[in-house]
């Protein structure tokens, strides 16, 4: 518990009374959410967004905190790399290098 209300304590001077205060204002907004209107005016809903799969991996352990967005700068390509990415590609799952298409 000590660890939630020391915090809490803002003034040297009147710390219980200060505790008190805080205590009180913290749960004042805790009763707001019974108060739909009130509530709404004060933390607007956030909007939903929504994502490709394919671009944004956002995950539910990180309460949408986090987007990971995948690399969108484009780049070229030597044929020495795109042979290397083909082999890899091929061992990994198991297929013949030339099935490998690249788009």
């Amino acid at each position: 518990m000590c660890g939630m209300l020391i915090p809490l304590v803002k003034s040297q001077i009147h710390p219980y009374a200060n505790l008190w205060n805080n205590f009180i204002l913290n749960e004042r907004f805790n009763c707001l959410k019974y108060k739909t209107n009130f509530y709404k005016q004060i933390f607007p809903s956030k909007e939903k967004k929504e994502f490709s799969f394919y671009k944004v991996f956002t995950s539910s352990l990180y309460e949408e905190e986090f987007e990971f967005y995948s690399p969108s700068k484009k780049t070229i390509l030597s044929s020495i790399e795109l042979k290397k990415l083909k082999e890899t590609y091929s061992a990994i799952y198991d297929l013949n290098i030339n099935q490998i298409e690249v788009i």
